[in-house]
């Protein structure tokens, strides 16, 4: 079931490729994953491009992981250093911020520390997870499957989830005519 809701999602826009690329990638069918990008995105599999979108940048990413399996790390490489750049142009937070994908690119290049580091900035600057879900980064991304089982990886993320269970029993200890203040607390 869930992977036909993925396909429908993936149907209905392109962004949302990566749920399919993770099924490919847990039945180790990294050409069906590459097949996808190159159906979805196929600006991001050519060799004149030289900058990235918003939109391009995340997807880019996601790419590069598929690309890595293919042993096209050149291209994956040229793509990571793209969305890095894009990265150094948007916040962090907001509808179009980068939140931890620049994590994603250190851990996708090998550098484990580099990217605890900033999964750990992120954290203390409020990232709580975007519109995949701080859970979602947690337990499922394949980008972070090689710092995932790092105690700092899982000390950052005990922190989110006791941040949120304090968030959560804030807004439920609050009177229920209460006006709710947005910028306090949650994030």
């Amino acid at each position: 079931m869930a992977r036909r809701h993925a396909q429908r999602a993936t149907a209905l826009d392109p962004e949302y490729v990566f749920l399919m690329r993770n099924f490919d990638l847990r039945q180790g069918d990294y050409w069906a994953a590459r097949s996808r990008y190159a159906t979805a995105f196929p600006h991001l599999l050519t060799q004149e491009l030289t900058r990235l979108n918003d939109r391009d940048a995340f997807a880019a990413i996601d790419l590069a992981l598929v690309l890595q399996h293919t042993r096209e790390d050149q291209r994956a490489k040229a793509l990571l250093d793209l969305s890095e750049a894009y990265l150094h142009t948007a916040p962090r937070m907001g509808a179009y911020g980068y939140g931890i994908s620049n994590v994603a690119i250190f851990a996708l290049r090998g550098k484990s520390v580099a990217a605890l580091g900033k999964l750990r900035d992120a954290e203390q600057a409020g990232w709580r997870g975007g519109w995949r879900g701080w859970r979602y980064y947690r337990d499922f991304d394949p980008a972070f499957d090689s710092i995932r089982n790092e105690p700092e990886f899982k000390a950052v993320f005990a922190d989110i989830e006791r941040d949120m269970a304090r968030q959560r029993a804030e807004l439920a200890a609050r009177p229920k005519d209460a006006p709710l203040d947005l910028g306090a607390s949650i994030q």
